[in-house]
């Protein structure tokens, strides 16, 4: 790591440190119990905290995974991954979010799979890309995503289906 970058870092978590209100961590030192788990993409333009406006520690449980992934491969069976399982079967966790957004790689390489046969050649990658692959078929024979005529309007539609769910808040969906 370049030594700019490390030292921008901890000014940064110390500008963090510094906001926080005397007693910030008192609830939490006994246990956790966020109001909220959040799944989000990995992605470097999508925060968690900062898209909900959270600065408190405490309210929010976030797991982040490229395409939004929430399952594990286990003995051959999908299960839920650990990062979203913890927090709704051990924190008394109610609200699961999970949040998209528009130019996801992950998908823009699931939906290049499913067209091409090509998978990216990072093991870890792929392996996540063939978890989305089904899903990402699915949408391709799916009229309301792909349009009439079966064109490649499912890009589009996927995008506008993105941008929607970013301007309705959680709350207008419970």
């Amino acid at each position: 790591m370049h030594r700019g970058i490390l030292v921008d870092l901890l000014d940064r978590n110390d500008d963090h440190v510094a906001a926080l209100p005397s007693g910030s961590f008192d609830r939490q030192r006994d246990g956790q119990r966020p109001g909220v788990v959040s799944v989000c993409c990995s992605d470097s333009r999508v925060s968690q905290e900062g898209m909900f406006a959270v600065e408190e520690p405490g309210f929010l449980f976030t797991s982040g995974a490229i395409g939004n992934s929430v399952s594990a491969l286990v003995d051959g069976e999908r299960v839920l991954d650990g990062s979203v399982a913890y927090p709704l079967g051990h924190t008394h966790t109610e609200v699961l979010a999970v949040v998209g957004h528009t130019g996801c790689g992950a998908v823009d390489a699931a939906l290049t799979a499913a067209r091409t046969g090509e998978f990216p050649a990072e093991p870890g990658v792929r392996a996540d890309v063939e978890a989305l692959l089904p899903i990402v078929e699915a949408g391709l024979t799916d009229p309301a995503v792909v349009g009439e005529g079966g064109d490649v309007a499912g890009d589009r539609a996927g995008d506008e289906n993105a941008d929607n769910d970013a301007d309705t808040s959680v709350r207008d969906r419970l």
